[in-house]
C-alpha cells in the first residue's frame, strides 16, 4: 500500500500542477472559455490511463508459469528505467516546464485550435497516467490488489486535493521543493527494488543463472507477512538475495549516484546546476571527494567482472 500510495501521489500531483498551470495561463489571457476542453482532455487521459491498466492486466492474465516471470521481470526493470530517467529528467527540467506548457498553450491559440488544448491536456495527464499504471503493474507481484488500490486511491485523493488548493490560493501549506525532494529519494529506492526483484524473477525464470544467498535473515525478518513484506514492497527487501541480485542493486545504485551527482561532467566543469543542495552543504564532503576517486572507476568494472567470472563459474559447473 505504501509504495503505491506514494507513487499515485507524485505522479496525480505533478499531473494537477500541470493542469493547474495550463488553467492559470488561459485565465491571465482572457481565454477562461477554453477551460471545458482542457477538462475533456483531462477526462480522456483519465479513461485512456484506465484501458492502459485494463489491457495490461489482461496480458498478465495470458501468462503463466516460466513466461510469467519473465513478463514481471521485464516490466520491472522497464518500470525502474522509466521511473529513473523521468526523476532525473524532472530534477534539471522543472524549471523550465511551466514556460514551456504556456509557450505551447500561446501557440495554440493563436491558431485557434481547441484540438490542440484538448491534446496538450491529455498528454500533459496521461503521460502521468500512463506511468502510474507501469509502476503499479510492476509491485502488482508483491503487493496485494486490494492494497494496491486504497493505497493508489489515497494517493490519488491527497494529491488532487493538495493540487486543487495550490490552484486556489498558492503553495503556503505545502513546500513542493520539500515534498519532490523527499518523493524523489523514495522512489528511487523504490527502483532499487524493483531491480533486485526482476533479478530474482529472470534467475526463477531461468534466464540468469542461480546464484548462492549471500545471507539469510529469515530467522529475524521473513518477507512474507508484516514488516518484512511491506519491506519486500517498498525496498524490495529479500531475506535471502542471491549474489547476482546483490550485484544488479548496487549497480543500479551507482548508476543513480553517477547520475544525480553528475560526476566527471558538468561538476568538474563548474557549469552545474544545482538541482538540490549538497549533502553537508558543499561537494568538497568525504562522501563526495571518495565518489570522485580516480580508481573508483577502475574498481567497480574489476569487482563487476570477477563477480560475473564467478557466477559463470557457479552456474557452469553446478557449485553448491
Amino acid at each position: 500500500m505504501g509504495a503505491s500510495l506514494v507513487v499515485t501521489a507524485r505522479e496525480t500531483l505533478e499531473a494537477s500542477l500541470l493542469i493547474g498551470i495550463l488553467l492559470a495561463y488561459l485565465t491571465q489571457t482572457g481565454n477562461r472559455r477554453y477551460f471545458l476542453r482542457v477538462w475533456l482532455g483531462v477526462g480522456l487521459a483519465v479513461v485512456a490511463s484506465v484501458l492502459l491498466a485494463a489491457a495490461l492486466l489482461l496480458t498478465v492474465g495470458e501468462f503463466t508459469g516460466r513466461w510469467e516471470e519473465v513478463f514481471e521481470g521485464a516490466v520491472m526493470w522497464v518500470a525502474a528505467g522509466v521511473l529513473t530517467y523521468m526523476l532525473w529528467w524532472m530534477s534539471r527540467q522543472s524549471r523550465l516546464m511551466r514556460s514551456s506548457l504556456q509557450e505551447e498553450a500561446q501557440t495554440a491559440l493563436a491558431k485557434g485550435s481547441t484540438t490542440a488544448i484538448v491534446t496538450l491536456a491529455f498528454l500533459a495527464v496521461f503521460r502521468e497516467g500512463a506511468e502510474t499504471v507501469l509502476y503499479l503493474s510492476a509491485i502488482a507481484s508483491t503487493s496485494s490488489v486490494p492494497g494496491i488500490a486504497v493505497g493508489a486511491g489515497i494517493g490519488f485523493s491527497v494529491a488532487a486535493l493538495a493540487g486543487y488548493l495550490i490552484y486556489s490560493g498558492g503553495s503556503r501549506f505545502l513546500d513542493l521543493r520539500v515534498f519532490f525532494r523527499v518523493t524523489t529519494v523514495i522512489l528511487l529506492v523504490f527502483a532499487a527494488g524493483l531491480v533486485g526483484q526482476a533479478t530474482l524473477a529472470f534467475q526463477a525464470a531461468g534466464i540468469f543463472p542461480g546464484t548462492i544467498a549471500v545471507w539469510n535473515t529469515s530467522q529475524l525478518l521473513v518477507e512474507t507477512h508484516g514488516l518484512g513484506s511491506v519491506l519486500r514492497v517498498l525496498v524490495g527487501y529479500t531475506a535471502a538475495p542471491s549474489l547476482l541480485q546483490v550485484i544488479f542493486w548496487l549497480g543500479y545504485v551507482a548508476l543513480v549516484v553517477a547520475l544525480y551527482l553528475d560526476l566527471g561532467g558538468k561538476l568538474r566543469a563548474g557549469s552545474y546546476e544545482e538541482p538540490f543542495s549538497p549533502f553537508g552543504g558543499s561537494y568538497q564532503h568525504t562522501l563526495y571527494r571518495g565518489l570522485r576517486w580516480p580508481r573508483l572507476t577502475t574498481l567497480v568494472p574489476a569487482f563487476m567482472g570477477v563477480a560475473l567470472i564467478a557466477l559463470m563459474v557457479i552456474a557452469i559447473f553446478d557449485v553448491n
